[in-house]
């Protein structure tokens, strides 16, 4: 009797979960990856604005090479230039708060995002990255082309499994 409740219990709190989670897990092309709120100049009936992952990767494309403390060895990354995704955005902002899927959340600001070829990467290695692999998206900068940019603070802005961003 206990276990039965137990397992109950269980799939009841995983099929929460299930449902409560946002569907922005997933890197199908009809998909939403990010979720934009704030200051853009986006004509839209929705608010916020979901962008699906064949409109992110219908903006041009940008890839960087580096190593980062959270992989092995050299890795290629390919996605959105952050600065081509606000002007996408027609927005004027450099500074947005970047929201992942864990939870955290962080000011992105006091970073020349014309200057660095800052993507938001939705490729590492030629692959598309799950949720498992810290996807589908990841706030990637180009680490060893830019001494200036290892410092933590910077490290702190690489947000992988970036589901949102608000733009301030």
């Amino acid at each position: 009797m206990l276990r039965t409740t137990i397992t109950q219990a269980s799939l009841l709190l995983a099929l929460t979960a299930l449902l409560l989670t946002p569907l922005v897990h997933s890197n199908t092309d009809d998909s939403v990856v990010l979720v934009v709120s704030g200051k853009h100049g986006v004509e839209t009936q929705q608010e916020p604005l979901e962008i699906t992952f064949s409109q992110l990767k219908g903006l041009p494309s940008e890839t960087i090479t580096t190593s980062t403390p959270w992989t092995e060895g050299i890795v290629t990354w390919e996605g959105v230039r952050v600065s081509t995704l606000m002007a996408y955005l027609k927005t004027p902002s450099m500074r947005f708060k970047a929201s992942a899927l864990d939870g955290y959340e962080i000011m992105f600001e006091g970073v020349d995002i014309e200057k660095y070829p800052i993507i938001i990467a939705y490729k590492k290695d030629g692959e598309y990255m799950s949720v498992r692999k810290l996807g589908p998206l990841w706030i990637m900068f180009p680490f060893d082309d830019y001494k200036e940019l290892s410092p933590a603070k910077f490290r702190n802005l690489a947000v992988w499994q970036l589901t949102s961003i608000e733009i301030l």
